[in-house]
């Protein structure tokens, strides 16, 4: 679609309804027992409609994590917005990480996704957000180019370390190891930044103390 061209409401309706059906089906029966014949079928659409918002079943899989994480960084940065960047990315990435993995079924899609190797983006839809700031206070300043590339380092970091998790833990992990986890993933952005290994432990501190004090379930996955 064109650039500044709205969409039909028929077409966002339609787009919404595939969504939600996807939705209730990956959180049902998992990724791969899920087709989108299926999604199509339930909802009273061509499977050629559906072509046209999601070309491949994986895009409907890696949009549940991208609407979760829009919504995450909506509210962290209105929230607490005048916090640093590294404390705004821990906080988004750490809600992440306890809606994501919330329960067995949860668990079961993320383990199948994530296996399959998608590119789900955390990491760069946190910098396009906070790119303008990374640098600031860093010991030494990333080009752009190695700002891409320390993204996709990360995200594979964030998928080997979250199987790793969901493996160990038989789809079942606790809040504490949710955040012993997130801690790591945190941990390794802040060095990959030249942050002060002081100030990502106090910062990292400050994220656990405040998780436990909010209320979450307004976000959703699946």
């Amino acid at each position: 679609m064109e650039k500044g061209v709205k969409p039909y409401k028929k077409g966002v309706e339609t787009e919404q309804k595939i969504v939600a059906e996807a939705k209730r089906l990956f959180l049902e029966k998992g990724y791969d027992k899920t087709s989108v014949t299926e999604i199509c079928s339930n909802i009273g659409i061509m499977t050629g409609n559906a072509s046209y918002y999601f070309p491949h079943k994986k895009d409907l899989g890696t949009r549940m994590f991208r609407d979760l994480m829009l919504d995450v960084l909506d509210f962290v940065e209105t929230a607490y917005g005048n916090e640093s960047t590294f404390f705004r990315y821990s906080l988004a990435l750490y809600i992440c990480m306890l809606t994501e993995l919330a329960d067995e079924e949860r668990c079961r899609f993320v383990r199948e996704v994530f296996e399959k190797g998608f590119f789900v983006d955390h990491s760069a839809s946190f910098a396009r957000r906070f790119t303008p700031e990374y640098n600031k206070g860093a010991s030494r300043e990333l080009s752009k180019e190695q700002m891409r590339t320390t993204m996709v380092a990360n995200d594979a970091v964030y998928t080997s370390l979250v199987l790793d998790l969901i493996k160990k833990t038989g789809g079942r992990p606790s809040k504490s190891d949710l955040r012993r986890t997130s801690w790591i993933i945190c941990n390794i952005i802040g060095r990959i930044f030249g942050r002060d290994i002081d100030v990502i432990h106090e910062e990292s501190a400050r994220v656990n103390e405040l998780i436990m004090k909010l209320d979450l379930s307004g976000f959703t996955f699946l």
